[in-house]
């Protein structure tokens, strides 16, 4: 039976502040275009919140698997998990009052 690869804190934390650094701005881009341009780039709204709960999903499954005897860090992640779910929710519901009108 194979062993399962375990990564330490510093290796996930590496991918974790370079995806952090890629979404955050690709964010930081959106939301400029879509609030200098709010008729044009309404569209936006939905993929922001979407990629901001991304974010939220990867800080909770960091914070769970790296420390799994920490329990105030673990309880941190089931934060971060529960606010990603709420923006997902957000950008679904925009999604749905931008797109579902025509």
């Amino acid at each position: 039976m194979a062993t399962k690869k375990k990564y330490s804190p510093r290796k996930i934390g590496l991918l974790i502040d370079s995806a952090h650094f890629v979404l955050g701005t690709a964010i930081i881009v959106m939301a400029v275009m879509a609030i200098f341009n709010p008729d044009s780039y309404k569209v936006l709204f939905p993929v922001i919140f979407m990629l901001a709960g991304i974010i939220d999903y990867v800080n909770a499954w960091f914070q769970i698997t790296a420390y799994q005897r920490n329990r105030s860090k673990r309880i941190g992640g089931f934060v971060y998990l529960i606010i990603g779910i709420l923006l997902t929710g957000l950008a679904v519901i925009s999604a749905i009052s931008i797109w579902g009108n025509p």
